[in-house]
């Protein structure tokens, strides 16, 4: 498996490398290129399965771009988004397979070189070590944190789906940068102190804020990746605590596709279900298709970005950051009032 492991990569990145130099590369042998990613992504997954979070998030990075240079290859007039067609060209299409497979390969080195690296200190017997007095006012500060930031969601949000159109900017934008990681945290803090306070009225306290944030601040009012991202932090965080390695099975992968046709079906109805809309969901995607667009829900809203960057890039209205936008992060997590001149978000 390494062998194969080192090669697909080599390979991939290298044909990635050669198809962002000549995009004309893509249109002649598309299928071909499409076959090596895809089965570069399928060796990186299984290489990687002691890492759930991480295999999450290489599936999601490669799925954006591939998805787009799969519509391309079965079509070059073809756009895999209904917004800003016009920069959804074939020659883009390709860059945007391009540059996922080099992200494919720098993801994977990455991680595969860190976790050689790893420190290999058990957590478990470190965690089990504190005493049951500092986990109790871990749960109530990082509960207090929940709270807050399930509030501040909501406001940034806006009103609920049932209340109001999701997306009109009724909402006050992200009061706080990073707002909702910064809940995540907090609610994992509160599940992982309730385990080890052992008392049955934690356990019900943690379970109510996590629906306050997670459904009430966030999926009512229309978030969805937010939710998901929660879920699998405490999917993976509370077992680690109890010295536990989650790993993916098949029951796990039809637990996440029943997820991800939820969301879907939530993306689309956080739209209708104010207004009253009463085409289908699939009645949608069908008219779609047929109009010349293959639409995949956040897929596509997501490549359409991806597709806009590049766009931007081509026609030299924005530059390469060169990994400047990662400090940026850092920088925005602080409130506007403490920090007004903090970097604009670009999303």
């Amino acid at each position: 498996m390494d062998g194969l492991f080192y090669l697909a990569h080599l390979l991939n990145a290298g044909l990635g490398f050669l198809i962002y130099l000549d995009p004309i590369l893509f249109k002649n042998y598309g299928w071909w290129f499409v076959a090596v990613g895809i089965l570069t992504l399928v060796v990186s997954l299984v290489k990687f399965s002691y890492s759930v979070l991480f295999q999450a998030r290489l599936f999601l990075l490669v799925t954006i771009g591939y998805f787009a240079g799969i519509v391309k290859a079965i079509n070059p007039d073809l756009a895999f988004s209904p917004v800003a067609i016009d920069s959804q060209t074939a020659v883009i299409g390709a860059k945007m397979f391009a540059l996922t497979s080099i992200a494919l390969f720098g993801a994977s080195a990455g991680f595969f070189f860190a976790w050689k690296k790893k420190n290999n200190t058990n957590l478990m017997i470190a965690a089990q070590s504190i005493k049951p007095a500092y986990w109790k006012t871990v749960y109530w500060v990082s509960s207090l944190g929940v709270l807050i930031t399930g509030y501040l969601s909501a406001i940034s949000y806006g009103p609920t789906v049932f209340e109001g159109v999701y997306g009109t900017g009724e909402g006050q934008g992200q009061l706080l940068g990073n707002l909702q990681s910064i809940g995540v945290v907090c609610l994992v803090l509160s599940f992982v102190s309730a385990i080890r306070v052992k008392k049955i009225n934690y356990f019900i306290g943690v379970l109510f804020i996590a629906f306050y944030f997670l459904g009430w601040g966030i999926l009512l009012r229309g978030g969805r990746l937010e939710v998901l991202s929660g879920l699998l932090a405490l999917f993976v965080v509370v077992p680690a605590t109890q010295g536990k390695v989650v790993k993916l099975s098949a029951k796990h992968f039809f637990i996440i596709l029943l997820l991800a046709i939820f969301m879907e079906v939530w993306g689309s109805l956080r739209s209708t279900l104010f207004t009253g809309a009463t085409e289908t969901i699939i009645e949608g995607y069908v008219r779609l298709a047929e109009s010349g667009v293959y639409f995949a829900g956040t897929i596509s809203a997501i490549a359409s970005t991806f597709a806009n960057l590049l766009h931007m890039v081509d026609t030299h209205v924005v530059g390469f950051s060169f990994g400047e936008t990662y400090f940026d992060y850092l920088l925005r997590s602080p409130p506007e009032f403490i920090y007004p001149n903090r970097p604009p978000d670009l999303s």
